[in-house]
């Protein structure tokens, strides 16, 4: 059905480190022995989305998502219906992760709610349905009871059918 929401993934897609790094005012430097996983989606056809991290987490394309421009090259069009990335098993972060992905919408606001990634037990990234926000709520040990409920840090773009960086942090030292 599509009128369920539409997501497309990205350039520098989906990034995961299990530690903070600092920003340099001009660019970022990534260390790939820091991260868990880094998919750039830039094969542009086929079903797998290589890991350009040290973690070998290659990731497989389901349900026949369209390839097509991003704002660094290649991308996914994600139908949110049966299309999605699936990264195989990796550890869950304890004390620190950043996550951040290239996403757009196909509608003025998001009309359901969804994952733009998640990792149950440990993180999710999700738009709240009817409003331009996102929310953030780190899930230790399942989501469906933690005070804050679903809608922690939710923020949201002007017009979320442009393409915008969505990252997050979390630090328990913090």
């Amino acid at each position: 059905m599509k009128s369920m929401r539409q997501l497309t993934f990205i350039g520098l897609g989906l990034l995961l480190s299990v530690c903070l790094f600092a920003v340099p005012s001009a660019f970022a430097q990534l260390e790939l022995r820091t991260l868990t996983g880094l998919w750039l989606f830039d094969e542009g056809s086929g079903n797998l989305a290589a890991d350009s991290s040290d973690s070998a987490l290659d990731a497989t394309i389901e349900g026949n998502p369209s390839w097509v421009n991003g704002v660094f090259g290649s991308g996914l069009e994600l139908d949110g219906v049966d299309a999605y990335v699936e990264v195989p098993a990796h550890v869950n972060p304890t004390d620190a992760i950043t996550v951040s992905l290239w996403v757009k919408s196909m509608t003025e606001t998001w009309n359901q709610h969804g994952w733009m990634v998640e990792k149950r037990n440990a993180y999710i990234i999700h738009p709240n349905a009817n409003t331009k926000n996102v929310s953030w709520p780190i899930c230790n040990n399942g989501c469906w009871n933690k005070p804050g409920g679903w809608r922690d840090g939710e923020v949201g773009p002007n017009d979320i059918t442009d393409w915008h960086l969505y990252t997050t942090t979390f630090d328990s030292a913090t």
